[in-house]
């Protein structure tokens, strides 16, 4: 096949990608990158398998707590004196800040002012006398949240989860509870959105994030892919809240006692809750309750086989109460109910993902997750023996769901993801081919655009995903002002989560279509010339796309074939 790509005069193979642009491989110019924008931050599926989240450091000056740290010290308690620099921190470097605490009775703060919900604090800290000598980490709520620690002649990570508040409030590190004085080396301060702390991020004057951030392209490798996709999603809202914390509203537990961050998660954190079950005689799990509108919306949950093998939810979302049930050691469907349809994702290391699409009625609606002893009962006799693992709750209006959207104490939005315009420098003025390797994870019922080509004369070429047909392609011209279509339609593909190689082959005259190694038909009407500009992904469908090539040329029917067989 290498044949075939030395003709090519644009291949984009997803592998190199900055904020707001995803680079080709060929031509080496750049005429050939495409634009990117997507106006939130997301999350991918990384090469290691792992949900990959943004983090944020909201911290400033997290290695220097004597340059932008403000300092509480009540009179007559003292002082605190700060020297940035001092000794060797953690990473070998002379970046380690000495606290001089002489307080004896009175609380003294070093500290940073935040609005939080749910974060979590950081630091690494190591006595300078040898000693043992104790500090806090605090968050203010009108009255200290706080928890004592014991630096000692060694480095060590200390944290703590903060308590949310509402409004402006200190966040920092303390003497401790009795107001003693203490000597310590400080370094590596950091506050994070979530129940845990997680890999150390560096900032100086500003917070600093990491991850695929707002603008940021998402190579995904999700389902084992040893090569990545490019992961290109329509707008969608997270509407559970609190998703990964369910010992937090508005999460309520259905006769079961929570404890927090006992598993590691899909995201490769210690942050999954356990659920364990009480005696009483009722269901076992937790819920919540959301209002939703007359549309289809689909809920999903990450779980592992920890305690009970079946898994239901239970939802009045249609208008009456339903179950579906799953099995969790089979990794399937049991059952699903009137109205629901139902399916299981494997994202390794023992986790599914269990998802429930269906059509809601307006009103606030429970959803609840929970346990089955024998995959039919949802009300029994709980054990203390028996548990259920939960993370990662979402529900999110759409027929499918989309990469995972972590919340706290709101809902959160990710908005799409958009591969272009991009002017196509290549001589498309008669016969050229133009080549999708993508999976589909629309089902047969999504009507979005997923390509547009501008041409001459405002002729454009799109391919839309439509409905009227279970997993149904139609490829069209349409010039301004037309009516009528002369279109190409492939009645049977691709099925929700198939992946597909797509050729779409210009001659004069001549428009063909083949895909996975077949010509599916030809339209010799209304075709347009000339391509000037390419838009992947304008709609509300999500395609990930591992690779997308255009060719100077008409590939023969040997050669589309030969390109497009799986």
């Amino acid at each position: 096949m290498e044949t075939l790509y030395d003709k090519a005069s644009l291949i984009l193979n997803p592998g190199i990608y900055d904020t707001g642009k995803v680079y080709c491989t060929k031509p080496l110019d750049g005429s050939g990158d495409l634009t990117f924008t997507r106006a939130s931050n997301a999350t991918r599926v990384n090469a290691d398998g792992l949900i990959e989240k943004v983090r944020t450091n909201l911290f400033v000056q997290s290695q220097a707590l004597a340059s932008t740290w403000s300092l509480f010290q009540p009179s007559g308690s003292g002082t605190i004196v700060r020297t940035n620099n001092y000794a060797t921190a953690p990473d070998g470097t002379m970046t380690a800040t000495r606290v001089q605490n002489t307080g004896t009775s009175a609380f003294q703060w070093v500290y940073q002012n935040f609005t939080h919900e749910n974060n979590t604090i950081s630091v690494y800290a190591k006595s300078t006398s040898g000693t043992n000598q104790t500090f806090r980490l605090f968050g203010s709520n009108g009255a200290l949240n706080s928890a004592n620690f014991t630096a000692t002649n060694t480095w060590q990570r200390f944290t703590f989860r903060v308590s949310a508040v509402t409004t402006v409030q200190p966040i920092g590190i303390a003497s401790d509870s009795s107001g003693n004085a203490y000597d310590i080396l400080f370094w590596g301060a950091q506050l994070e959105q979530g129940d845990v702390m997680t890999d150390y991020i560096p900032t100086t004057t500003a917070a600093v994030s990491v991850g695929p951030v707002s603008g940021l392209p998402r190579l995904d490798y999700s389902g084992g892919a040893t090569c990545p996709s490019l992961l290109l999603e329509p707008q969608r809202t997270n509407l559970a809240l609190s998703n990964e914390s369910l010992n937090i509203g508005p999460n309520s537990l259905d006769y079961s006692t929570v404890t927090p961050n006992v598993y590691i998660s899909p995201d490769g954190y210690q942050n999954a809750d356990q659920l364990t079950e009480t005696t009483t005689n009722g269901r076992h799990g937790f819920y919540q309750y959301t209002i939703v509108s007359s549309q289809t919306y689909t809920a999903s949950i990450f779980t592992k086989q920890t305690g009970r093998r079946y898994i239901a939810l239970t939802t009045d979302a249609t208008g009456s109460n339903v179950t579906s049930f799953f099995d969790l050691q089979t990794k399937s469907v049991l059952t699903s109910g009137t109205g629901h349809t139902c399916s299981v994702q494997d994202y390794g290391n023992g986790w599914l993902r269990l998802i429930v699409s269906f059509t809601a009625s307006s009103a606030s609606r429970y959803f609840i997750w929970g346990g089955s002893p024998n995959g039919t009962d949802i009300s029994y006799v709980g054990s203390t023996s028996f548990s259920q693992t939960f993370w990662g709750y979402q529900l999110e209006a759409g027929s499918y769901p989309t990469s995972y959207i972590p919340t706290l104490g709101s809902a959160v939005t990710r908005l799409v993801d958009n591969l272009g315009p991009q002017p196509i420098s290549a001589d498309l003025s008669g016969n050229y081919t133009l080549f999708f390797d993508a999976k589909r994870l629309a089902d047969g019922n999504d009507t979005a655009r997923w390509f547009y080509a501008t041409g001459l004369n405002s002729t454009n070429l799109q391919i839309y995903f439509i409905s009227g047909g279970s997993g149904r392609v139609r490829i069209f011209f349409r010039a301004a002002g037309q009516v009528t279509d002369s279109a190409i339609t492939w009645e049977d593909g691709p099925e929700q989560g198939d992946r597909y190689k797509m050729a779409i082959v210009r001659s004069t005259g001549s428009l063909k279509l083949f895909v996975n190694g077949s010509l599916i038909g030809e339209n010799t009407t209304s075709v347009p010339d000339e391509l000037t500009y390419c838009n992947i992904f304008s709609g509300a469908s999500a395609q990930p796309l591992s690779q997308y090539l255009i060719f100077e040329t008409a590939l023969t029917n040997a050669q589309a074939i030969e390109l497009t067989t799986l």
